[in-house]
């Protein structure tokens, strides 16, 4: 049910803020799934361990490509920002 912003599309704080819950909500379901079913659909047998550590990966490397957007166009990202970001997408 989660909704991605349209190409070129200019979210506002609260859209990005909803999304991410959302997002985190998502994939709280997703992992119930998992460990219901005791496997991941289309996963090619490999454990699930390995999905989920795939994901987490994952949202590394967005956390990654955010700082580095930031850091291209100029703006110095200050400590206290960079582990917020990182804290967000802990607590979702």
């Amino acid at each position: 049910d989660l909704v991605p912003f349209e190409r070129g599309a200019e979210p506002s704080k609260r859209d990005l803020e909803r999304a991410l819950v959302g997002s985190g909500r998502a994939m709280e379901r997703l992992v119930a799934a998992v460990e219901e079913a005791g496997k991941v659909k289309s996963w090619g047998g490999r454990p699930p361990e390995t999905w989920v550590a795939y994901h987490v990966a994952h949202a590394a490397h967005h956390r990654a490509l955010a700082l580095v957007s930031l850091r291209l166009s100029g703006h110095k990202v200050p400590e206290p920002l960079k582990y917020g970001l990182w804290d967000a997408w802990r607590k979702s």
